[in-house]
């Protein structure tokens, strides 16, 4: 997998937890994604993905308000559905 899937995987994740998915369950397929690309990348962060996607090294949701590394709390992307947050795929550079 690439970069890009990872931003594109996070950003899917962040739009439905934002728009009042569960978060239970996202967060544990957030879990379970990790688990599955750092068996694909061993340099796979976990913790970026993790705040990338809505979530904080524990997997527990970041409230509405709060920003992950820049991420609006405007709808999904706070500029339309195919792009996404400005700072995301900066926070996903470790990746």
């Amino acid at each position: 997998m690439t970069k890009r899937d990872y931003v594109a995987i996070a950003s899917v994740i962040l739009e439905e937890l934002r728009s009042g998915g569960d978060k239970t369950t996202l967060g544990n397929i957030v879990e379970g994604l990790c688990d599955v690309f750092h068996e694909d990348n061993p340099k796979f962060s976990r913790e970026v993905f993790s705040r990338a996607s809505g979530f904080d090294k524990q997997s527990a949701p970041l409230s509405r308000g709060s920003t992950s590394r820049g991420a609006t709390s405007r709808g999904a992307t706070g500029r339309g559905a195919n792009t996404q947050p400005p700072s995301l795929g900066r926070s996903i550079g470790s990746i």
